[in-house]
């Protein structure tokens, strides 16, 4: 479904009409896109159709596509103006004068003759205008952009919190699993160490020897004082 929507507007054929759809334009919630200039056949009326689009509609299409439509998007920079000069007058002077105002940039130039005027109808962009909202569209854009870093980062921290917590936890039930050699009784099960071997044997008593050998030229005797696996 297109976006655009038409509507006409009409005056008295000897009167400017740029003020009736200006004051459509600034009273309805549209952004302008063309705009063409119609005289009646018996010469009685004017009138200005005006191709716009609504919106309300352009922030749907905007969501759409994953964008915000703001109120700093809307074309309320967009004017018209009606040059009128009795036929047979000078009317590119009148133009020529008006376009040379650096504070305008024409969008559309629509010529028109009736039986007693002869017009150019221009739809145009107030420059200054159009330079402030694309500012404070910028420093929108800005600061939507720092507040979705903020929040993004504030996402971050809480995850490694998250995370940071759930590793503590785990580590901490891992270690209640494990013994406390220090509580071992002396009548269970111990490990003693030979060099590279290991050995499993009960001990009875403090004052037992127990004598291992590796190989023949190399003997390792443990004098009774116990000894477990990985402690000194």
């Amino acid at each position: 479904m297109a976006l655009e929507r038409q509507i006409t507007l009409k005056t008295n054929i000897t009167k400017p009409i740029d003020v009736e759809v200006d004051n459509f334009l600034t009273n309805n919630e549209v952004d302008p896109a063309a705009i063409q200039i119609v005289i009646d056949e018996n010469s009685s009326m004017k009138r200005a159709c005006l191709i716009f689009a609504e919106r309300s509609e352009l922030k749907k299409l905007y969501e759409k596509q994953g964008r915000t439509y703001s109120d700093l998007d809307a074309v309320t920079y967009c004017h018209t103006k009606d040059i009128m000069v009795t036929r047979g007058g000078d009317i590119d002077s009148e133009v020529n004068a008006f376009l040379s105002n650096e504070d305008i940039s024409i969008i559309s130039i629509s010529n028109y003759m009736t039986p007693t005027y002869q017009g150019t109808f221009i739809l145009y962009v107030d420059l200054p205008e159009q330079k402030k909202k694309m500012e404070e569209k910028q420093l929108e854009v800005a600061k939507m952009q720092e507040e979705m870093a903020q929040r993004l980062a504030s996402e971050a921290v809480k995850n490694v919190d998250l995370e940071t917590n759930d590793t503590v936890e785990r580590y901490a039930e891992k270690s209640d699993e494990i013994p406390d050699s220090q509580s071992e009784n002396t009548d269970n099960e111990n490990i003693r160490t030979a060099g590279l071997m290991q050995i499993k044997g009960e001990v009875k008593a403090p004052e037992v020897t127990v004598t291992t050998t590796i190989t023949e030229q190399d003997a390792v005797v443990d004098t009774g004082k116990k000894k477990r696996f990985g402690r000194k």
